[in-house]
């Protein structure tokens, strides 16, 4: 029962501890008012015990701060080349975090930014970022699969979790292979160490569908 309040009280003020490793992470958050738009960015703050943790996790947060300062840029240039007429209609932007994994000298983080637009419905995208917490730099998928897993992600294999997913009507994708041209980039780790692509609005489907979250069955390396 300790345990599980323990669980509860983390999540209530937004702390976590991975309970097998010393890095844990607190939230921050950045504010920006544009007239009438608005812009919140959401991040993760991570903190480490030993010296090489905290070398480690301060080049991290120095990224994900300066992340959060470009989001922030690009929206001020957004509302400066909107025109008079569209500005009561600006788009607001609110980000939020979950960091869905956080042991092997990994931290991976899903951020969901929502736009919204006078009346119409909020459009929601979804970016995975992924860290080596021994370089303290972002890392691709293929660096932290097994060889036989990161050469069965090819595109025809993708393609076909795809369908596979449309087929059970989770969603709608389009059905020429033209809208997958390369691999997808756009990744986070879940919870049970397995690699899941991110496929936001318009990229493999229509806005109807929303994100796309597809869980490729692949294990990352002692995940």
């Amino acid at each position: 029962m300790s345990r599980v309040l323990l669980i509860a009280w983390c999540l209530v003020f937004g702390l976590f501890s991975t309970c097998f490793g010393a890095i844990t992470y607190d939230a921050d958050r950045m504010d920006v008012e544009a007239r009438e738009g608005y812009f919140t960015f959401r991040y993760p703050v991570f903190r480490g015990d030993t010296a090489e943790e905290k070398a480690v996790v301060t080049k991290v947060n120095n990224t994900l701060k300066q992340l959060a300062k470009n989001e922030a840029a690009t929206l001020q240039t957004t509302w400066e080349s909107t025109k008079d007429e569209d500005k009561a209609n600006f788009k607001s932007k609110d980000v939020d975090y979950k960091v869905t994994y956080l042991e092997n000298k990994l931290a991976s983080i899903v951020f969901t930014t929502t736009f919204a637009q006078g009346d119409r419905d909020a459009l929601f995208f979804q970016d995975g970022w992924t860290f080596d917490l021994i370089t303290a730099e972002p890392v691709g998928w293929q660096k932290i699969l097994s060889r036989e897993d990161a050469n069965k992600l090819q595109k025809d294999y993708v393609l076909s979790l795809l369908r596979k997913g449309a087929a059970r009507e989770d969603y709608v994708i389009y059905w020429d292979t033209t809208k997958l041209k390369d691999l997808p980039t756009n990744y986070y780790v879940s919870s049970n160490g397995q690699v899941h692509f991110i496929f936001n609005p318009y990229t493999v489907g229509p806005a109807s569908s929303g994100v796309i979250d597809l869980d490729t069955n692949c294990t990352v390396i002692n995940g």
